[in-house]
């Protein structure tokens, strides 16, 4: 049976917020290893990929203007660190679940906006520190404004937010352990190198281009560049709007409808 309508002394949004953050900073405190590989991470991919790649090509062509590659690229790069939280959300939500956390917290009143927003700090705090070691770099290597990378971060956290959605929704909605582990596992890599994060996707084949046309990460990459590197504001911005609200909405409802028994298997 689903009690949230029963719950008595609902907190308030903040005030779970509060709750639910404090949480989340007592776990990130009990593994500090992940913040090292946050570091080390942007900046051997950055020194040995991206720019690697960009003395071998140069410049490319995106959708009719000259654009360098190593930008093309470190925009690909962000992206693919954007998904890759997914997994500490998923984790994160599935110890909620395991051990009944999440219905406690629900039970107790805590909103499922605070919820779903506390769940978000491993993947804020991930990207809040590999993103500006990659923005400095791009910074210092080339010359981009400090307006572009301020809407660069705007349009990243939207798109991060799409992607805590989504493992939130994944871990709620499938209980077998050993299913979901193999739907990440195989999900990710598809997520990571079907959408064009290191090729220009008008010059791929008809297969690879149907394949990436399914992947969130395609359209929420055209929007990064088109507002990031191009100050341009269209519909790849909308739609990748539009993506990270949907699914919130989505999530809000499969929370609040969520029966509150153990479902761990």
């Amino acid at each position: 049976m689903n009690n949230f309508e029963k719950i008595k002394e609902k907190k308030s949004f903040l005030k779970g917020l509060k709750y639910g953050l404090w949480f989340e900073y007592k776990a990130l405190l009990q593994n500090k290893s992940a913040l090292y590989s946050n570091l080390i991470f942007p900046i051997v991919y950055y020194i040995f990929f991206v720019k690697g790649l960009s003395k071998t090509i140069g410049i490319l062509n995106y959708q009719g203007r000259e654009l360098e590659y190593e930008l093309y690229a470190l925009t690909g790069l962000i992206g693919i660190i954007c998904v890759g939280e997914i997994t500490n959300v998923i984790y994160r939500t599935v110890i909620d679940n395991k051990w009944g956390l999440l219905h406690l917290k629900l039970i107790n009143g805590i909103n499922i906006f605070s919820y779903t927003l506390s769940k978000s700090f491993y993947a804020l705090v991930g990207i809040n520190i590999q993103i500006p070691i990659l923005l400095l770099f791009t910074k210092f290597t080339n010359k981009i404004s400090v307006l572009n990378l301020i809407i660069g971060y705007f349009i990243i956290i939207i798109i991060t937010l799409f992607w805590v959605n989504l493992g939130i929704l994944i871990a709620i909605k499938i209980p077998n352990y050993k299913i979901r582990d193999l739907i990440v596992n195989v999900l990710l890599l598809p997520i990571y190198f079907s959408a064009p994060a290191y090729y220009v996707l008008s010059d791929v084949g008809g297969t690879i281009k149907m394949i990436a046309y399914l992947n969130p990460l395609t359209y929420q990459l055209a929007g990064l560049r088109e507002a990031m590197l191009f100050l341009n504001f269209n519909k790849d911005v909308l739609i990748l709007i539009l993506m990270t609200l949907i699914i919130s909405i989505i999530n809000f409802l499969i929370i609040r409808n969520v029966k509150f028994v153990r479902s761990e298997k």
